[in-house]
């Protein structure tokens, strides 16, 4: 089950109903090569208009994503099926490229770019497709789109020659749009990232799994009762005992907390003009509006991680936590105490006024464990070992994480919560609750 935290991760590529009318639109004038390899990018038409090309014989496009013939059920792949049937001047082939070991997610398509072999269509990420366009990596598909007639960077609604451009957020439009030109067509992708928890280490545990935590406190008491240092785990590659929280290394797995707090990861600053004073926005705002009514979208931002923010560091305080907190078990009535370095030093801890002595082997350091790739470190072994009872992770699936992990999906479930900002100077009403959109 998953505590109160789930993130909406948004971003935008291509195929959905409207993208074949684009393909459409493109690819039945087309005297050019498209690569498309972007939030569902239109890429570097290595275009060559000058080059007569003969009407009667098909337009043949390499299709990095989306098209798999061996797997004609597949949604995407039945509608370029059907978008040959109808335009059959159009034909799509799958792009395979080589397979570099350890050479990541992009190794392929950069030597194929490298080699003048990259696909014409194809798939990039929200947060690296403006350093491709740089790059010169990708062609810009105004003549299908529209074109920036009033200047202001971005091709509006009454500038778009294709409607389905309308039907895009404008904050993905400009994700995909450079000084007026567009380089990608946004596909919407919905992701919930969450805290999952193994029910049965729950209930062992006489904790409620049909009660998650509702504030980081209750959420750190849970930690505490799942954690037990001394227990000896089958099959752990080293034993560490028993920890509540697998703690991944993903940077984008950290940013739900500070946006659980109120807080955002990055914000951009945009000048006055006219007054020289600053204003700032958040990463995902479409209008820049100052409380004078001065109009800031001409102005162009200068984008500030907002890490060290407040938010941000309430968020990195309680990930300190997770993994150094110091505390104790009550040997009277086996609840949790945590420890501050006086008493650490003192050796003993006033509690309901009674003093109570501990010895070093007494002190438990943090409630998790780093998950790392190593052999057997993963999340989902941790997880499916009961090395941990929580893990972050994205979910869509009960099944395949299931699957993943190795343990019975009726012992995983979680229950979403909603977006609640709040207010900081009530530390008793800090929300674990989150429901977030990144871009």
């Amino acid at each position: 089950m998953t505590i109160k935290i789930s993130t909406q991760i948004h971003s935008e590529h291509i195929l959905s109903e409207w993208s074949t009318t684009l393909m459409r639109n493109c690819f039945g004038k087309l005297a050019l090569t498209i690569v498309i390899f972007g939030l569902l990018l239109a890429t570097r038409l290595a275009a060559e208009k000058s080059k007569p090309t003969n009407p009667a014989k098909p337009v043949k496009i390499k299709v990095a994503q989306f098209y798999n013939p061996n797997n004609p059920e597949g949604g995407d792949t039945q509608r370029l099926i059907q978008l040959m049937r109808t335009n059959p001047e159009i034909r799509l082939e799958k792009w395979g490229g080589i397979t570099l070991p350890s050479g990541g997610a992009k190794a392929a398509l950069m030597m194929s770019i490298a080699g003048d072999t990259a696909p014409d269509l194809g798939l990039s990420w929200f947060h690296i497709v403006r350093n491709e366009i740089k790059q010169g990596f990708l062609y810009p598909l105004n003549e299908w789109i529209g074109d920036d007639t009033n200047g202001n960077g971005q091709i509006d609604d009454d500038e778009a020659k294709w409607e389905g451009w309308k039907k895009i957020k404008p904050l993905w439009r400009r994700v995909a749009t450079i000084n007026g030109k567009v380089y990608a067509v946004p596909w919407s992708v919905h992701t919930d990232l969450a805290i999952i928890y193994r029910v049965d280490m729950i209930a062992a545990a006489g904790l409620n799994p049909n009660k998650p935590p509702a504030t980081w406190g209750e959420f750190l008491y849970w930690c505490q009762k799942l954690t037990d240092p001394n227990k000896k785990i089958p099959g752990a590659v080293v034993q560490q005992g028993q920890k509540a929280i697998a703690i991944p290394s993903s940077g984008y797995q950290w940013l739900p907390w500070i946006q659980s707090q109120g807080g955002a990861p990055i914000v951009q600053i945009r000048k006055s003009p006219k007054t020289g004073k600053e204003y700032e926005f958040s990463s995902g705002a479409t209008s820049f509006i100052t409380p004078d009514g001065e109009d800031l979208t001409a102005v162009k931002p200068q984008w500030h991680a907002n890490f060290a923010s407040k938010e941000g560091m309430k968020a990195a305080e309680l990930i300190y936590k997770l993994r150094w907190m110091k505390w104790m078990i009550n040997p009277k009535n086996k609840e949790p105490i945590n420890l501050s370095a006086q008493d650490i030093q003192n050796h003993f801890v006033m509690v309901d006024g009674e003093k109570l002595e501990f010895s070093e082997s007494e002190i438990i350091t943090g409630v998790g464990r780093p998950a790392y790739g190593q052999r057997g470190g993963s999340q989902s072994d941790l997880l499916g070992r009961g090395e941990v009872a929580m893990t972050i992770t994205t979910i869509s699936d009960l099944t395949a994480i299931g699957s993943r992990s190795g343990v019975d999906p009726s012992l995983l479930s979680w229950k979403v919560g909603c977006h609640t900002r709040l207010d900081l100077a009530q530390k008793d009403k800090e929300s674990f609750k989150s429901r977030i959109t990144i871009l």
